[in-house]
C-alpha cells in the first residue's frame, strides 16, 4: 500500500487554511487545491509498502516519536516548487523547525534501520495547497490572506495509507504515535479513515 508518515495539523489552522483555499478557488481555477482536512507536513514518503512491512514502518515511526518532545510550528511564506513552472503550490513551515528537522532524521535513521532505502531529496518541510493542472498560475495567488491561527503544536507522528481516487488521495491513518521524551513507553493507536 501507498504509505507515507505525517506530522498533522490541528482544526483550528485546518479552519484558517480552509478559508486560504477557498480563496485561492476563485483566483486560480486551473489549480487542483488540496483538502485542508488533510493537510499534513509529510516527514517521508515511503510509496508502495507491502503489507508484511507495515508493522517495521509503525515501529519506526514510534521509535522517532518516543525520543521527541512536542514542539510549536506554524504557518509561513506562500512559494512553490518547480521555478518559473511551479509544479506545486505551498506554504512554508516556521516556528521550532529544528524540533521538525530532528524528528524526521531520527525517523529517516530508524527507517534505513529497518532496510528502507534513505531518502534522496533533502527534507523541506511544507503544507501542499495546489498543483498547478492547466495553464499558468496568477502570481496573486501568492498574496493570499491567512486570517485565523496560524501555529499549532506537534504531539504525534501519524503512518497513513493513501488511496488514489478521482476526486483526490483518500489518507486512512494506520496508527498515531505520540511524541513521548526519551524513555517513555511506546504506544500506538489506531484509527479511522480521513
Amino acid at each position: 500500500m501507498r504509505t507515507f508518515i505525517a506530522a498533522d495539523t490541528d482544526p483550528d489552522v485546518r479552519e484558517t487554511l480552509g478559508r486560504a483555499v477557498a480563496e485561492l478557488r476563485s483566483r486560480a481555477p486551473g489549480v487542483k487545491w488540496s483538502d485542508p482536512r488533510a493537510m499534513h507536513i509529510t516527514l517521508r514518503f515511503l510509496g508502495e509498502v507491502p503489507d508484511r512491512d507495515i508493522p517495521g514502518v509503525i515501529a519506526a515511526a514510534q521509535e522517532a516519536a518516543r525520543g521527541a518532545d512536542p514542539f510549536t510550528l506554524s504557518i509561513g511564506a506562500p512559494a512553490s516548487f518547480g521555478g518559473a513552472a511551479p509544479r506545486v503550490l505551498l506554504l512554508g513551515i516556521e516556528g521550532e523547525t529544528a524540533s521538525l528537522r530532528a524528528l524526521q532524521a531520527a525517523l529517516e535513521d530508524r527507517l534505513c534501520a529497518r532496510g528502507f532505502g534513505r531518502e534522496a531529496r533533502a527534507f523541506s518541510p511544507h503544507l501542499t495547497l495546489g498543483r498547478p493542472k492547466k495553464g499558468p498560475v496568477p502570481p496573486s495567488w501568492r498574496d493570499v490572506a491567512l486570517a485565523g491561527v496560524r501555529e499549532w503544536t506537534v504531539e504525534e507522528l501519524t503512518v497513513y495509507s493513501s488511496t488514489l481516487t478521482p476526486a483526490g488521495p483518500v489518507y486512512t491513518a494506520l496508527a498515531r504515535c505520540p511524541l513521548r521524551g526519551e524513555g517513555a513507553p511506546p504506544a500506538t493507536e489506531t484509527v479511522e479513515s480521513r
